[in-house]
């Protein structure tokens, strides 16, 4: 019997992403991250370098001895000659606490939705999330516009539906 299963998903992740070539998938938990990654989701993460990690990547860290998060990297920073990370859930208002690199277990590859695979360190997905990491203090604002945005072109798609029968 596990006391705390915090503590016992931080020992294995830690386990599994510190052998070479090994990655670790799970089910995502939370909303923070949404709409890129949503609750119930599986992500697929990898170990990186921590001077590898750059702005707009997802990271997979300890916040606490026995609380693990996945959000995006905004900056990146220079403390004291050590690496740190400020970070921020793309649905928070506020940014986090900062993320030393030695908390860093390792970054968010890619995310199955609906059992497809969505890579998110390659291609137009990794130039998504670096604009998102640029936009994301202004997040307040721009979800209510999106989600407006989303509704007028669904009533669009409906009504040229009702012409298309």
């Amino acid at each position: 019997m596990v006391n705390n299963p915090g503590e016992a998903f931080l020992e294995l992740s830690h386990q599994i992403l510190n052998r070479k070539g090994k990655h670790l998938s799970f089910r995502a938990r939370g909303g923070s991250m949404s709409p890129f990654i949503r609750n119930g989701e599986i992500i697929e993460i990898r170990p990186i370098e921590s001077r590898k990690i750059k702005s707009g990547d997802i990271i997979f860290y300890r916040a606490n001895p026995n609380k693990l998060i996945t959000h995006r990297v905004i900056k990146r920073i220079l403390e004291n000659g050590k690496i740190v990370f400020i970070t921020k859930g793309d649905r928070s208002p506020t940014f986090d606490e900062r993320v030393y690199s030695g908390d860093v277990l390792g970054k968010v590859v890619a995310v199955e939705k609906n059992g497809r695979i969505i890579r998110f360190d390659k291609g137009l997905m990794r130039l998504l999330n670096i604009f998102w990491a640029k936009i994301s203090p202004f997040n307040l604002w721009i979800y209510p516009g999106l989600r407006i945005i989303r509704k007028v072109v669904h009533k669009i798609i409906e009504f040229i539906g009702w012409f298309t029968l």
